[in-house]
């Protein structure tokens, strides 16, 4: 089962152009007033010309594709969750998750982060109404956060009960 997380720039859209317009201006302004530390500014513009192109990758560029395979391969006994980036033509394995090491999927009405560990794979700047997949990594409680619709959550909900962490208190309770 295959879940594409689109991205959708509105908010993020106006920020970076703001960055962009900003860190242009820094840039020119010593160039037509005499200032005699406009290196300064200038070095703040690039400052957030980075930061603004690191949010246009980030957030304009990429979207995210969540792939449960059911099989079990050489690398795990259990079904796992792989997490793709996607930028244009080219897709990045950025995370394969295990069933049998998640402990529960809760939706979420934004990012929160109360465990030693979260990571964000969601495609929205700010995003809402995001799942919160805990699970094991050996003694520390780590989260993935995905940008799902309710029936790749539900077909997430099902396979951590039937392979997940809690699996023996469920069948035995």
């Amino acid at each position: 089962m295959k879940f594409i997380a689109e991205r959708k720039s509105g908010k993020v859209t106006s920020l970076t152009v703001l960055l962009y317009v900003v860190g242009v201006l820094l840039f020119l302004i010593p160039a037509y007033i005499g200032m005699t530390y406009g290196a300064f500014l200038q070095f703040s513009s690039i400052i957030v010309l980075a930061f603004a192109i690191q949010l246009t990758i980030r957030y304009m560029l990429t979207s995210f594709t969540y792939e449960i395979y059911d099989y079990a391969s050489s690398a795990s006994s259990y079904p796992v969750l792989n997490i793709y980036r996607t930028q244009g033509e080219r897709s990045t394995l950025l995370a394969s998750c295990g069933f049998e090491d998640m402990i529960s999927i809760e939706k979420r009405s934004k990012i929160e982060d109360n465990v030693s560990k979260a990571a964000n794979y969601c495609p929205e700047f700010g995003a809402k109404n995001v799942y919160r997949i805990l699970f094991s990594d050996g003694n520390k409680e780590k989260a993935i956060y995905l940008q799902c619709d309710e029936s790749f959550a539900a077909a997430l909900s099902e396979r951590i009960m039937l392979y997940g962490v809690n699996r023996e208190t469920i069948e035995n309770g």
